[in-house]
Order: C-alpha cells, then structure tokens, then sequence
C-alpha cells in the first residue's frame, strides 16, 4: 500500500487505503460515491493536531472513514448470470460480465431467481477464472432453465461480523448469578461514550480512530 500523499488526507489514498483493507474493486467500484461520502465525513470529524504526526492524523481520517464505509455501503445486487451448470458437487456459474477478482478470491454470493429453485441461495463461492465463480452444492439441482442473477454479501457480512446492526447499550461493569459473580473496573471515560462512539468500538477501524481522539481529550473530541 503506497499513499501519493502520505502526509495529507485525500480521496485517491483513502480508496488505497479501504482496498488495502479488502474492499476491492469487485466489491466496490473506485468512483462510488460511498468513497467520497465516508471520506467526507471523515474529514469533517476528525481534528488535526499540529503536536502530532501528520501521518497519524492522516491514518485516523482514513480509519474513520472505513468504519463509516463498513457501516453504510451498499453490496452490489442484481448481476445478470449467463449461465448455470452443475458437475461434481459444485455449480459453475457465468455472470454476463467478467468479473474484477482474482482467480481463488472467496465470493460471499447470494444465488436468486434461478430455476430449478435449488440452485437459489446464500453461498461461500470461488472465482475459478476471470469470466467464472463456483460454489458448493451436493446434490444435482437439474439443468438450469432460468439463470437468474447473483449479488454479493461483502458489506452485509462485515456488518454481522462486527454486530452493527445491534444496538450495546454500553459495557458491562458486573454480572452476577445464585452462586457466583464478576466485578469488572470501568475506566470513567466508558461512562461517556456516546452512541456513535460505541459504535465506532466494534470495529478494528473504529477503534483505532478513537485510539487516536482519545489522546487530546474532552476539548477536542468527545472521549477522554
């Protein structure tokens, strides 16, 4: 990962820096506007402080906007397959464009609207060549009279993995049962995060931003 600019935040090394972090182009085209978007905001909250390293604050910008991206962008839906065949355990599916991965890259892809219905569904896929990707399917569903399309779970698996969609209410300073309990020490600075900072914890990306924040203090951004 090669920044043109490592000292200042801008559009083209944030889009390095997310496809550093694999959101890749086949998950997400370069011109999106997500980009733009989560580096925007990025920029708009994070406060540059002249003590500190430029490239930290560079990298806390960066960070930042990847949290934001990870929560809020879009998969890509509705992609036309050409074709649909069945052969060894495995379905071979042909979207009608090729594809922007690299053979042996893992696709969280979601089958619809094929016929037979078996061949519809959630599935851990593998691009085999530049115009094919695999799954798994034991059983032989019959020959595909309708392809259907596909779409990808990139971003909706990222948000399940870290808990996104759940709302934590804050952490848990003590639990207790009939016979046994845990007593945990909260540092104070716990008891005034806000929601967006409790979000921002769920992730590696989030917490390295206010990894960053947390060192300037209540003045400068909202933890301590």
């Amino acid at each position: 990962m090669a920044f043109t600019n490592p000292t200042t935040p801008n559009l083209a090394d944030f889009i390095t820096f997310c496809q550093a972090q694999g959101v890749v182009a086949g998950y997400l085209d370069p011109l999106s506007p997500y980009f733009s978007w989560a580096f925007t905001h990025a920029l708009d909250i994070t406060i540059s402080v002249p003590q500190m390293p430029s490239a930290e604050y560079v990298l806390a910008v960066y960070n930042l906007g990847m949290h934001w991206l990870v929560s809020t962008a879009q998969d890509v839906s509705g992609l036309v397959i050409a074709s649909l065949a069945w052969g060894n355990g495995a379905v071979i599916v042909t979207p009608a464009v090729a594809l922007a991965f690299p053979v042996g890259q893992g696709l969280p892809v979601v089958i619809g609207g094929a016929l037979p219905l078996a061949y519809n569904g959630c599935y851990s896929a593998q691009v085999i060549s530049g115009t094919q990707f695999a799954y798994a399917l034991e059983a032989n569903p019959g020959n595909a009279t309708l392809p259907g399309v596909f779409g990808l779970q990139f971003f909706a698996n990222l948000r399940k993995q870290f808990n996104l969609l759940s709302l934590v209410a804050g952490p848990v300073q003590s639990s207790h049962d009939a016979s046994t309990g845990q007593t945990l020490v909260v540092p104070d600075f716990f008891k005034n995060l806000t929601f967006a900072d409790l979000d921002l914890m769920k992730t590696p990306w989030g917490q390295r931003y206010l990894a960053y924040a947390q060192q300037y203090g209540p003045n400068i951004v909202d933890v301590s």
